[in-house]
């Protein structure tokens, strides 16, 4: 039985510690969207629709066929009426047709393989299955309408709330349903509406009338969504899911002399590194620079940037980044692409700061 893979690109504004719009944010030096396509892949979906914005779509489109683990048949299809998922389930419904369906929001990534996600959903007794898994504290609890409509609780004590993953799945047929359902139906909608409205709100809308027409909905629990969020923590701990997911066995560090490379180590065939410690899991890309540095787990170094005589842990250095001669460890950090971090060695010794907007910077 053929199941199909539905990847909703949320309408959203710039992120601003990448400058990227949403659906295309990088995550452990991959864009998002490629790793929910790899992961629908592994899982055994063999053919995805992806819906964005119209204006989103040429940047999906190129951002996709750059993927390179990419081994999926991808439709690209723009928004339907409203800009909200609504409008994403109606653009996709012919594509999906009978056929059961996962349903995957570009906004986030699941702790646990898709596989048992998909073979869930072929079974013919639940039409609409919403998946939960335990917030971390600060997450948005469930509310007291979705508690209802699947039948659970709120779990108690800190850190033990139930929030709405961004994955649901669609037992055959019933995505097609889902699509005719009033929520799915409506036109265009003012644009601060379908911008303030939250996806898995929304999920929750379409769920919830096609259980007044009478199909099954059910709740399931995943260890855990990491959602993507400018915010450091956030962001910190989405970049530690995939790295913990990282392949064991494979290290591109051939033929680099001098250092001292432990662990799940990535090293892109075009990054120099001389007389340096890195330890995995961590991911160093193409044209990275790295000398006397000590690059330690759960690191990404983005493209073309430049680590030197630097100590780094636990952390993300963007796209283009520079850190030099530091003189203090760096750790449970985000830099962003293009920042230039370094030791001023002139006198009068004083610490001199550029720093934009919003910025924060911890001094110890």
């Amino acid at each position: 039985m053929a199941i199909k893979g539905v990847v909703y690109v949320p309408t959203g504004g710039t992120d601003e510690w990448q400058s990227e719009p949403s659906g295309l944010h990088e995550v452990a030096n991959r864009p998002l969207v490629g790793l929910i396509l790899e992961e629908l892949a592994a899982a055994g979906v063999d053919s995805v629709a992806v819906v964005a914005a119209a204006s989103r779509l040429g940047q999906l489109r190129k951002c996709i066929a750059s993927d390179s683990t990419r081994e999926l048949d991808v439709s690209f299809f723009g928004l339907a009426g409203s800009r909200r998922l609504a409008g994403a389930v109606s653009s996709a419904s012919g594509f999906v047709g009978d056929d059961a369906a996962i349903l995957h929001l570009a906004s986030g990534l699941l702790g646990q393989s898709c596989e048992p996600l998909v073979a869930g959903a072929r079974d013919q007794h639940e039409n609409l299955r919403l998946l939960l898994h335990r917030g971390r504290e600060g997450s948005g609890r469930l509310s007291a309408r979705t508690r209802r409509l699947l039948g659970v609780s709120e779990l108690g004590g800190a850190g033990g709330r139930l929030s709405l993953a961004g994955v649901a799945t669609f037992s055959p047929g019933s995505f097609a349903s889902a699509a005719r359902a009033p929520a799915c139906g409506r036109g265009q909608e003012p644009a601060d509406v379908a911008i303030a409205m939250e996806p898995t709100h929304e999920l929750t809308a379409i769920a919830d009338e096609l259980a007044g027409e009478g199909l099954t909905v059910a709740a399931g629990f995943v260890s855990g969504w990491c959602d993507y969020s400018v915010d450091p923590a956030a962001l910190l701990e989405l970049n530690r899911s995939v790295l913990d997911r990282q392949a064991t066995g494979l290290h591109h560090h051939g033929g680099i002399a001098g250092n001292r490379i432990e662990g799940r180590v990535i090293i892109d065939p075009t990054a120099e590194v001389t007389a340096s410690v890195i330890l995995g899991p961590s991911l160093i890309g193409p044209g990275v620079r790295i000398a006397d540095a000590y690059i330690g787990p759960y690191t990404t170094i983005g493209a073309g940037a430049v680590i030197e005589n630097c100590e780094i842990l636990r952390s993300i250095v963007g796209p283009g980044a520079r850190l030099s001669h530091v003189g203090s460890r760096i750790e449970g950090s985000t830099i962003g692409r293009d920042a230039n971090i370094f030791r001023d060695f002139r006198l009068p010794r004083a610490m001199r700061l550029h720093v934009g907007e919003r910025v924060e910077i911890s001094l110890s």
